[in-house]
């Protein structure tokens, strides 16, 4: 079939070497892909594309089919984010595990701006009313706030967000640190999901993330991570450094005697405008106080 007895355009069609006329059409917002036989090429139903006309007929693909809504209100950096390509580690959630990959997009999606400007007008009217009771009862008393109560006020909030802090980070390290043979895959994941793109890629990169399935049968098969305690401090803005200390006891079967090492993991969080923490940087610092505890009970031997 030649291009003289055709009246398709350059973009509408393209001829492959199997023979075939790929022509392509815009109708109602959907692309329609029709194939057309040269004549004395066998009727067969398979058609075979090389490299380069796989590369042709995408460009071509998307050039005939209109843009979609998303795709015309979506631009620069907004556009970039959205079309984005995935990582390893949303590939493998959205195959492995489609239920908390849907999770997390739709928490990483939430927008605190477009949820306020919603509500901005209910929002006004509840704040006003009840400044309006709230300085009528006060002129009706006399009486004025005092200094004190405000600190009483302001000191629990502090402590509400410290505490928060510090039981996020308590999940990460029992996350990141569960290696049983049924819930390793899981919770690596919980993990991975907490911290930031690049701590996640080179996680990924050092632990060989996921385990083979003979990997996984060497692994104990009873595990415990018990945290004693936690200890957060903010370092900067919006950063705050949290100390989980405690030990992890294994046991290869249920009848063998228990093994204890010690735990310290020192997790450096970022917290962004929306209240979400990000795991940025982890230390572990468990080989300093094993070694701590080695030098205390050398020191209390008598020669």
């Amino acid at each position: 079939m030649s291009e003289r007895n055709s009246t398709l355009t350059d973009k509408e069609a393209m001829e492959t070497q199997s023979g075939f006329m790929v022509v392509l059409k815009a109708a109602d917002g959907r692309l329609v892909l029709s194939l057309r036989r040269k004549v004395g090429t066998p009727p067969t139903s398979q058609v075979y594309f090389t490299a380069d006309e796989v590369r042709q007929l995408t460009a071509l693909m998307a050039e005939v089919l209109p843009q979609s809504v998303s795709e015309r209100h979506l631009v620069g950096a907004k556009r970039e984010e959205a079309f984005a390509p995935a990582s390893d580690l949303e590939i493998f959630m959205s195959q492995e595990y489609p239920t908390l990959a849907r999770r997390k997009k739709s928490k990483s999606n939430f927008d605190p701006a477009a949820f306020l400007n919603t509500r901005v007008k209910l929002a006004a009217a509840v704040v006003l009313f009840v400044c309006i009771i709230w300085l009528g009862f006060g002129l009706f008393t006399g009486k004025k706030e005092s200094a004190p109560d405000q600190a009483a006020v302001s000191a629990p909030q502090t402590g509400n967000l410290a505490l928060n802090i510090e039981r996020e980070g308590e999940r990460f390290v029992k996350c990141l640190l569960d290696f049983k043979q049924d819930t390793y895959r899981s919770s690596q994941i919980k993990a991975m999901s907490m911290m930031s793109a690049e701590l996640q890629k080179k996680y990924w990169q050092e632990t060989g993330f996921p385990l083979s399935q003979e990997q996984q049968r060497r692994l104990p098969k009873e595990q415990e991570i018990r945290i004693e305690s936690s200890l957060a401090r903010k370092s900067g803005p919006g950063l705050h450094v949290v100390d989980v200390r405690g030990g992890i006891v294994t046991r290869e079967t249920a009848a063998d005697a228990s093994k204890s090492m010690p735990l310290h993991i020192q997790l450096t969080m970022l917290e962004d405008q929306s209240g979400r923490l990000t795991v940025i940087e982890q230390k572990d610092l468990s080989a300093q106080v094993s070694q701590e505890g080695a030098s205390q009970s050398e020191s209390g031997i008598e020669p």
